[in-house]
């Protein structure tokens, strides 16, 4: 199966299909009104889809997060944003137990300020149980954190050498706006600022 947004009606609702037969198989509508669901991701046991909604305030860009079975029944509201907040990219643990997605629930970021050109502030990344519960902040930084997603197992953190004679970067917030790119001898290099 396959869960999507779709627009046929002027709204965007969320319906599923047959991943294979698509519109020639059975479409389901799973939401109807004059809102945007969207950004859906299905639970690993196939029981929920989880989405980013404006239901709440239509065409407000706030958005708040949902849950809803695949046959369109137990619509449940997981979490809300700020005023005219986001809180979206909803995707499920590999064991269906929580969810992870980015929002600006710990307040205004600072983005805006420190990255103007930036558009769509989504803030942090966060985590929760499916029944709401357990909210965890994951990040806590001036840029966006945007569209996370669980790995598919547990991968063991490696330390990452680095060559003698390779220049090293800095990761640090207010430094990899310093990296640039320039072109040396017919091929591009990442070179670190400074």
């Amino acid at each position: 199966m396959l869960a999507f947004r779709l627009g046929r009606t002027g709204h965007k609702n969320l319906y599923n299909t047959n991943a294979v037969e698509g519109e020639k198989g059975d479409l389901t509508q799973l939401t109807n009104g004059p809102w945007s669901d969207t950004l859906c991701n299905w639970s690993p046991d196939g029981g929920w889809i989880v989405f980013a909604s404006d239901r709440h305030n239509p065409g407000s860009g706030s958005f708040w997060l949902y849950i809803i079975h695949p046959n369109g029944t137990g619509l449940r509201h997981l979490i809300h944003s700020g005023s005219a907040g986001r809180t979206n990219h909803p995707w499920f643990s590999p064991d269906g137990k929580h969810i992870v997605f980015t929002s600006d629930y710990a307040a205004v970021s600072a983005e805006p300020m420190s990255n103007p050109h930036h558009y769509q502030p989504y803030g942090e990344i966060f985590t929760m149980k499916l029944d709401g519960s357990e909210l965890t902040r994951l990040t806590h930084n001036s840029f966006e954190d945007g569209t996370p997603r669980w790995g598919p197992k547990f991968m063991k953190p490696e330390n990452i050498e680095w060559s003698i004679d390779e220049e090293k970067c800095s990761l640090e917030d207010s430094e990899w706006l310093a990296i640039s790119n320039r072109v040396v001898i017919n091929e591009a290099k990442i070179q670190c600022g400074g």
